[in-house]
This record gives structure tokens, C-alpha cells and sequence, in this order.
């Protein structure tokens, strides 16, 4: 049997090291105003459906690993559950192209703005659809 102070060791080391190696999601994840700076470059205002959709493009292309156009389930594994990706996955094809992702993409923007005003600010992004929408966007 181990030492007790060995054991209490061993697992320190194994807590610091899975912490530099896995990042936690939320930290992973931006803040509706962080993502309103990296996408605007202020900490104020808001984002445009257009906006978004531009910012999803570059994710698309960067989920797109294979570099065919089109987003397998594990390629979006990291933003989307499979049951999400079912539900995009309009033509049932078991792939997401462009046309499909960006329609998701528009959905989730549609959701996230409760004021109806076209544009999602800080509190929008902040929101349990703002938070849905913001792993889809390149930021």
C-alpha cells in the first residue's frame, strides 16, 4: 500500500497536469462582450445577422478538417450535439454543408434576439440562445 502523502502526490501532479492540457469549456467559450470585441472591435454595440453569419463562414472553415465543404458530426462535435446536427441536417445526408450550417447559424441568431431589432448586443449574447449561438461563429 502507498504512503498516504504519495498517494495525495500523485493525484496533485495528475490535477495540475490534466489542468494545462484540457481546457474547462466555459473558459473555452467567450463572454457575449468578448465576442462583441472580437468581432467589432468594441466592447459596445452590437452584431448584425450579417456579422454573424461572416464569422460562421471562417468557423465552418476552420471545423472543416477535411477540407471538402462539408462538417461531419465529429467535426462539430466541439459546438453542436448530435441531436443539433440531426436537426440541421436538413437533406439527411448525415453532413452539414454551408447552406445547412449557416441556416442553424441564423436560427440560433434569430432566438438569441428577443428585442427583434436585427442586431444581438452584449446581454442577447449573454442569454441561454446567445450562449447556443456563439460556438458557431470564429471569434
Amino acid at each position: 500500500m502507498k504512503p498516504l502523502h504519495a498517494t495525495i502526490l500523485t493525484a496533485a501532479v495528475a490535477a495540475v497536469f490534466a489542468g494545462s492540457v484540457i481546457r474547462h469549456p466555459a473558459a473555452a467559450s467567450p463572454t457575449g462582450t468578448s465576442l462583441l470585441r472580437e468581432l467589432t472591435g468594441s466592447n459596445h454595440g452590437s452584431i448584425t445577422l450579417s456579422e454573424a453569419e461572416s464569422a460562421a463562414r471562417r468557423k465552418f472553415a476552420e471545423l472543416d478538417v477535411k477540407h471538402d465543404r462539408l462538417l461531419t458530426p465529429r467535426e462539430v462535435a466541439s459546438i453542436m450535439s448530435r441531436d443539433a446536427f440531426i436537426r440541421a441536417d436538413t437533406d439527411r445526408d448525415g453532413l452539414l454543408n454551408m447552406r445547412e450550417y449557416l441556416a442553424d447559424v441564423h436560427r440560433r441568431f434569430i432566438a438569441a434576439d428577443v428585442d427583434h431589432d436585427g442586431t444581438l448586443n452584449a446581454e442577447d449574447l449573454a442569454s441561454a440562445p446567445g450562449s447556443r449561438l456563439i460556438g458557431f461563429v470564429d471569434y
